[in-house]
């Protein structure tokens, strides 16, 4: 049993040597501070895409909720239906959801809308060649794109802050 583990586990990593590899060579990502980039504004997208539909929600269904966000299991499974029903809808259309509701206002929804900008470059780097070549060859440019990154985190902290569980003393 163990050897069949050992063997697993060399296969796992030998798929993952062979990915790392693939990233390496790919002449849209030439260098490891872009590749850096790349990770940084997939994660940065991949959580406000669902922070927004986790504010949508809770929007829709505030009515419902306890107000000192304490919920129970009821709260939490009517709150992961809410979720997983959003999922389909674009980020786009989760942004404009979020701002028309007034759950985020016009300098959120521009940071949010900055973000999906950056996220189709790294998408679609043959259409964006030119902008992540002006990322790539411009400090100024990269430094202000890793200002908006960390903006968009500390802004979407900020709105989340109120939605933790009021602490009962």
């Amino acid at each position: 049993m163990n050897e069949d583990k050992q063997k697993l586990e060399k296969e796992i990593q030998n798929l993952k040597n062979s990915l790392q590899n693939s990233e390496d060579t790919d002449p849209a990502y030439m260098d490891e501070e872009m590749k850096q980039l790349r990770h940084y504004v997939l994660y940065t997208h991949l959580r406000m895409e669902e922070s927004l539909g986790n504010l949508i929600v809770r929007h829709t269904l505030s009515p419902l909720l306890p107000p000192d966000n304490d919920f129970n299991e009821q709260h939490q499974t009517v709150f992961a239906m809410g979720t997983a029903s959003i999922v389909d809808v674009d980020y786009y259309r989760k942004v404009e959801q979020a701002h028309i509701t007034g759950q985020i206002d016009d300098r959120t929804r521009t940071l949010m809308e900055q973000v999906n900008n950056l996220r189709k470059y790294f998408s679609h780097p043959s259409k964006y060649w030119d902008k992540l070549q002006e990322l790539k060859q411009n400090r100024a440019k990269y430094k202000e794109v890793l200002k908006q990154l960390l903006d968009a985190h500390l802004t979407m902290n900020a709105i989340f802050v109120k939605f933790l569980p009021s602490k009962k003393g």
